[in-house]
C-alpha cells in the first residue's frame, strides 16, 4: 500500500523531470535556430509541445522588447 504509493510517486517525479529537460533543450535548440524535425527527432516531442514552445520564446521575446523600450523611453 503505502511502498507502492511512494514507488509510484518516485516514478512521476522521475517521468516529470525527464519531460521537463526534453521542453528546455528543445527551447535551447530552439533559440539556436535547429531545424523543427531535427529538435522532435532529438527530444522526442510531439509537434504540439514544439508549437507551444516557440509560442512561448516569442512571447518571451516581445515582453523583453516593451521592457527595454519603455526603459529606454523613461531615460529620455
Amino acid at each position: 500500500g503505502i511502498q507502492q504509493g511512494i514507488e509510484r510517486g518516485i516514478e512521476q517525479g522521475i517521468g516529470q523531470g525527464i519531460e521537463k529537460q526534453r521542453l528546455e533543450t528543445a527551447r535551447e535548440m530552439l533559440r539556436n535556430h535547429c531545424d523543427d524535425q531535427f529538435i522532435q527527432l532529438c527530444t522526442k516531442i510531439n509537434l504540439q509541445q514544439l508549437e507551444q514552445l516557440k509560442k512561448e520564446i516569442v512571447s518571451g521575446f516581445n515582453q523583453t522588447e516593451d521592457y527595454s523600450e519603455q526603459s529606454h523611453l523613461a531615460s529620455d
